[in-house]
């Protein structure tokens, strides 16, 4: 190879090869390489404050429950000459309801509940006249040139509480005060032993408004419970010493049968004062004292209740008064039911009422107002009632008929219903009344026609 064709070769691999890296001059360091910089991790977000604990303890401790309900009504009364001047056959009756409920347990062995209930109503004005029957429609025409007010009334918007209790529980004793639930009884359509609730005939397992008491209970071995209540005027407004009631109660489970027993003192309605100026002062009340019994249990798949209560009222100082039933009587009740396999149900009821009378014709004006104030919870002395249920799961849907008979004056009710549970927060039912009397101044005879449209969200 000649010598500048050498010189080239090695000048053209000098440029295609990475030399030796330049000399520094003395004292100074080599520069290092330039890197990319890292990539900014994300901003995190900022702490959440913390929640007060006084707050946090309300959260954990509180529950809210409640509802919103509309139902609106038709219905034909016997008579509907007063309350609508053209005498239109049927009318409307339409309400709002609103309920709010609280559960709060704040430590072990203490909670207070509150339900708080507001009601509106269109369509309220009622005259007796309509619903009492034709024979006494000259001692309502009396009363009213006398007092209007005493022949007429409506259902007037209201906000009260349903319940509103404390309870405390140490051990097998617990306390509980306030405004609370109290049933005694085991009953469907009416509960003999029960002084304190009405039951609505229409709609039996409606909820119920609570009781004022003070009520103490001791859970013993071999579930035993024995009850004790003071309540400061169960049928009154005034809270008077005089006024009081008291009850107890013992109940004992033997296996699949319960047997307890009852007794209460109270002030109840016993008559009527004629001459009374004064609305507040024309029903009069007595000591009354209930003594009862009730038996519960199942044999054969086929569940039963028997109940009943004797009831004693003396009222030997009146003389210018007008009684209301009995001195003493004896109200009873029977039931039985039985659930066939798919849920369908049938249940049967009879009801001894020895305050009341076989003769529509026997059953007094001061009766009928004792019985439209619910003071008297049934007029005819003998009832019975047939009760079919059939759940339908796949269209979330329960079908009910209900039919009471007064078999001494022929009389029903029928009681159709119908109850669509669409989801656990809409509820929708459909339910009657079409009664039928063979004399118009029985029980039922003075009922009419009726249907009923309710809907309820829950939440």
């Amino acid at each position: 190879m000649s010598p500048a064709r050498a010189i080239r070769y090695l000048l053209l691999l000098a440029l295609l090869l990475p030399g030796p890296a330049l000399a520094q001059e003395d004292g100074e360091e080599e520069a290092p390489a330039e890197e990319l910089p890292p990539p900014t991790p994300p901003t995190p977000p900022p702490p959440a404050p913390p929640v007060p604990a006084p707050f946090k303890f309300l959260s954990e401790s509180i529950r809210w429950t409640g509802y919103y309900e509309n139902q609106l009504a038709i219905y034909s009364l016997p008579r509907n000459e007063h309350a609508d001047p053209d005498g239109k056959p049927v009318d409307l009756l339409d309400y709002n309801k609103a309920k709010l409920g609280i559960r709060f347990k704040p430590t072990p062995g203490f909670g207070v509940q509150v339900d708080l209930v507001a009601r509106a109503f269109l369509g309220t004005d009622y005259h007796l006249a309509d619903m009492l029957p034709e024979r006494f429609e000259d001692d309502l025409a009396l009363l009213e040139m006398y007092d209007p007010s005493m022949v007429r009334f409506a259902m007037e918007d209201e906000i009260y509480l349903e319940n509103a209790f404390l309870t405390g529980k140490v051990g097998r004793f617990r306390v509980r005060v306030g405004k609370q639930p109290i049933r005694f009884g085991s009953g469907y359509l009416w509960n003999p032993s029960d002084p304190f609730n009405v039951i609505d005939m229409l709609d039996p397992s409606y909820e119920k408004q609570g009781v004022t008491a003070l009520r103490l209970q001791l859970h013993l071995p071999h579930e035993i419970l024995i009850e004790a209540y003071a309540l400061p005027d169960p049928f009154g407004t005034d809270i008077r010493l005089e006024d009081s009631a008291v009850a107890a109660r013992a109940r004992v489970a033997l296996g699949q049968f319960v047997l307890a027993g009852h007794w209460a003192y109270m002030m109840d309605t016993a008559g009527v004062d004629p001459l009374a100026t004064d609305p507040d002062e024309y029903l009069l009340r007595s000591r009354r004292h209930l003594a009862g019994l009730e038996f519960v249990g199942e044999l054969g798949g086929v569940g039963f209740w028997l109940e009943g209560a004797y009831n004693n009222m003396p009222r030997d100082s009146w003389k210018d008064f007008e009684p209301i039933g009995k001195d003493w009587w004896i109200e009873a009740l029977a039931g039985v039911s039985y659930t066939f396999p798919g849920g369908f149900t049938a249940m049967a009821e009879y009801l001894y009422n020895g305050r009341g009378d076989n003769d529509p014709e026997d059953i007094t004006l001061y009766q009928w107002f004792a019985y439209l104030e619910q003071r008297l919870r049934y007029l005819s002395k003998h009832q019975a009632a047939l009760t079919l249920q059939l759940p339908i799961p796949q269209a979330f849907t329960t079908i009910g008929l209900t039919g009471i008979v007064t078999p001494a004056s022929p009389a029903f009710v029928l009681n159709p219903s119908v109850q669509f549970n669409w989801s656990q927060h809409l509820t929708v039912m459909l339910y009657g009344a079409i009664s039928w009397a063979q004399d118009e101044d029985s029980e039922y005879g003075a009922m009419g026609q009726g249907a009923y449209m309710r809907f309820r969200f829950s939440f």
